[in-house]
């Protein structure tokens, strides 16, 4: 099942692709690289204290003209996100806990270019989505229970819609999808070379079930990050 939705992830970007590169004989692909500090937002739970983590990415980007200085940039990329948390209920009190959460992401941009200096300053926002492949979890020390070792200090990230799925040393991070707005500001130079930094803002409540119930509050992702990129 998994394996099938990456794959329409991946259609969706040829669908979006095609009829650009087709109409426009200027469209460019590149790489771009990002670092982002990932955290996640919580609203209406107890357990709020969550911190950033520094997290990669890295994806194919389309440049393609629409109008003067108008461009449509999507991207298909692996997204690093993520957070870090002290005295959590998984790790319980005391053990600092830092989740790294994988996704296959989708953003697509609407992007305005000015001519600057050498350059031209690049300013775009669009929708994203994603979908959770997996990640890792580590803890300062082994997870205890009244001097019992219940886990080891590290395991594997899941994605599950309700809390009972999560299985032994797993964590379970949230439901897979993922979606929301992404805004980006930069600077192209050399007609090939970008810098720029990022901002996503996910609007998806990815908090868990419990037991078919659904919990208190909300779980969003979130990151700042800064980047740089080459087109062919």
């Amino acid at each position: 099942m998994q394996t099938k939705k990456i794959k329409t992830v991946k259609l969706l970007l040829c669908l979006i692709l095609l009829p650009g590169m087709a109409a426009h004989s200027q469209t460019r692909l590149g790489i771009r690289a990002e670092l982002n500090a990932a955290y996640v937002h919580v609203a209406n739970e107890a357990s709020s204290g969550r911190g950033s983590i520094c997290r990669p990415g890295i994806g194919l980007v389309a440049d393609i003209p629409l109008a003067s200085k108008i461009y449509l940039q999507p991207v298909l990329a692996y997204s690093g996100k993520g957070f870090s948390q002290d005295d959590s209920w998984f790790a319980h009190m005391g053990n600092h806990l830092k989740v790294s959460a994988s996704y296959i992401e989708m953003p697509v941009s609407l992007v305005y270019k000015q001519e600057l200096g050498a350059g031209k300053l690049l300013v775009g926002a669009g929708p994203y989505i994603a979908y959770g492949t997996g990640g890792r979890w580590k803890t300062k020390y082994d997870i205890t229970s009244d001097d019992i070792v219940l886990s080891e200090n590290h395991g594997s990230v899941i994605f599950k819609k309700d809390i009972t799925d999560g299985g032994f040393n797993n964590y379970l991070y949230g439901q897979p999808w993922d979606y929301g707005a992404s805004f980006l500001l930069g600077y192209e130079f050399l007609k090939r070379f970008t810098l720029q930094a990022g901002f996503r803002l996910g609007a998806a409540d990815l908090k868990r079930m419990y037991f078919g119930k659904e919990r208190d509050g909300t779980l969003q992702n979130r990151g700042v990050g800064i980047g740089a990129g080459i087109y062919f």
